[in-house]
């Protein structure tokens, strides 16, 4: 097989899809599901929250691989925006009651935007997404092939970081930024995470899978310290930059990108569990947008008495498995609605070049 060198790492030269990349994201998807029937003070749904969002934004950085030139990387951006972009704004046109009003709410792209346009809130993380990607396309592409460039994009990232946390302080602004600026700033350093993840962490791990093992338990306990944060919320809600304290925040964050990615990465050895995780990971976009009704339709709809914590786990499994018989459906019969685009071409840099394929 051909290699190229990337960074301090010689990385296949692959289409190949990695299945456990895909059960990451399939994992993910139930946490959020998981997450959303359960109410504030559980302390299970704190612990999700403190790095289920993070998770996701991870799996990009698992999936980079350095474009070519720079016109190759204009296209790729190009590529996303109709993916996240154009998805987002489908989809959340469809939810609300179309005006100008609304229509210019919907535009503004962010959570509270989206709940004051009654269109759906979790939205919000499709134009932050693409925002993030493209932080972390331009300074990989630039920087991740110098000496030392792993240390200064982890650098870079880090400041992004911190900026972003600044620019969400209420008394430091006073309205969110526009498809989730500040969120995104901070979510580039888990994209970068995620890259590392593949490319460092994971086989130096396979080196000494003892290390592994260790490393697992150990995350999954830093993670525990999400529940005894701070917050408005009562738990780390990124979609509102809501994170309490922001260290603590980011190490559980860290910690929950590597404990799931690693017992995900080992479980995906087994054949049931990876072709189930990875089949949802492959429709998660739709799922990630479907669920808020469901969700929001049992916690209105469940009597209190059978509000509890197992009743949430067993209800989240049967509610993910027909979303996504859902997402399944409307991914083959309406592929643009779940950011699937082909033969799209556009004229750039005085040529016409194949955006989508």
């Amino acid at each position: 097989m051909k290699r190229r060198k990337e960074g301090n790492n010689m990385i296949p030269l692959t289409k190949k899809r990695l299945n456990y990349i895909d059960s990451i994201k399939g994992f993910g998807i139930w946490l959020v599901v998981l997450g959303h029937l359960l109410d504030p003070g559980n302390y299970l749904k704190s612990y999700i929250y403190g790095f289920h969002m993070p998770l996701f934004f991870s799996v990009y950085g698992m999936t980079y691989k350095c474009p070519e030139s720079v016109s190759s990387l204009a296209k790729r951006i190009i590529k996303r925006f109709f993916s996240y972009g154009v998805t987002y704004f489908i989809w959340a046109l469809i939810y609300c009651q179309f005006n100008i009003r609304n229509f210019l709410l919907v535009m503004w792209g962010t959570n509270d935007s989206l709940i004051y346009a009654k269109s759906s809130g979790v939205l919000w993380f499709l134009p932050c997404y693409f925002i993030s990607c493209v932080i972390f396309e331009i300074v990989m592409f630039f920087f991740i092939n110098k000496k030392n460039g792993i240390f200064i994009t982890f650098g870079l990232f880090s400041f992004f970081a911190i900026a972003g946390c600044l620019l969400g302080i209420p008394n430091f602004i006073s309205y969110r930024l526009p498809w989730g600026i500040d969120i995104a700033l901070i979510a580039s350093l888990f994209l970068w995470f995620g890259y590392f993840f593949k490319n460092i962490f994971l086989p130096m791990v396979l080196k000494k899978k003892a290390a592994g093992f260790i490393l697992i338990p150990v995350c999954s306990v830093v993670c525990v310290l999400s529940i005894f944060v701070k917050t408005q919320n009562g738990y780390v809600r990124m979609a509102s930059g809501d994170y309490g304290n922001f260290p603590v925040f980011l190490l559980t964050a860290i910690s929950g990108i590597l404990f799931i990615s690693l017992i995900i990465f080992f479980l995906d050895k087994i054949s049931i569990v990876s072709k189930v995780l990875s089949s949802l990971g492959q429709y998660s976009l739709v799922i990630m947008v479907l669920q808020r009704d469901v969700t929001n339709f049992y916690q209105s709809y469940i009597p209190s008495k059978y509000d509890l914590t197992i009743v949430a786990v067993i209800c989240s499994v049967i509610i993910t498995a027909l979303l996504y018989v859902a997402s399944y459906i409307i991914s083959n019969l309406l592929p643009f609605m779940a950011g699937k685009y082909k033969n799209i071409s556009i004229k750039f840099f005085r040529k016409k070049i194949t955006i989508i394929k």
